[in-house]
């Protein structure tokens, strides 16, 4: 099952758009989330999907960490916007949220990363995916499925149930 309003009139919405409905009616606009929120929703739902992808084949939770941590580092995610980018796969609405998201005011970089010349820019990138990820899963959670398969960030195995 899905987590579905109760609400009345938006009976039988995913929760995600329930909110944007909401948010709506009550005069907030969408474009009125800064980009950094739009990222900090992003970041745990691109994580959601990264411990999906690897939670089949069973295996130890050790594993399941080691495969996580390489897709959700900044450098993984900016070679991710750099192929949805370079393949053209964003619609214009989504090209301006990824500029939003890369042209806002970020936390500073990760120590990890700070060594590296390059790393304003790959956490502005990193951020900027994050912004369209935390923005398709308000507004179009299927745009977002389609995206996530193009970034091989979704798995085909189903858990098997024992009858």
């Amino acid at each position: 099952g899905c987590a579905c309003s109760t609400t009345g009139r938006g009976e039988g919405l995913p929760l995600e758009l329930d909110l944007v409905r909401r948010s709506q009616e009550q005069g907030h606009a969408i474009g009125s989330v800064s980009p950094i929120s739009f990222a900090f929703l992003g970041d745990v739902v691109w994580e959601l999907y990264a411990r999906t992808k690897h939670l089949l084949p069973p295996s130890r939770v050790a594993s399941y960490r080691k495969e996580t941590e390489r897709e959700v580092m900044a450098e993984h995610q900016a070679a991710c916007l750099d192929k949805l980018t370079g393949e053209g796969r964003l619609s214009e609405e989504e090209a301006d949220i990824v500029r939003r998201g890369r042209n806002s005011n970020t936390p500073s970089v990760p120590k990890r990363l700070r060594s590296n010349p390059d790393s304003k820019t790959i956490y502005a990138k990193a951020t900027a995916l994050e912004c369209l990820v935390g923005y398709l899963y308000l507004t179009d959670p299927a745009r977002l499925a389609e995206i996530m398969d193009v970034l091989d960030m979704r798995t085909d195995e189903k858990i098997k149930v024992k009858g």
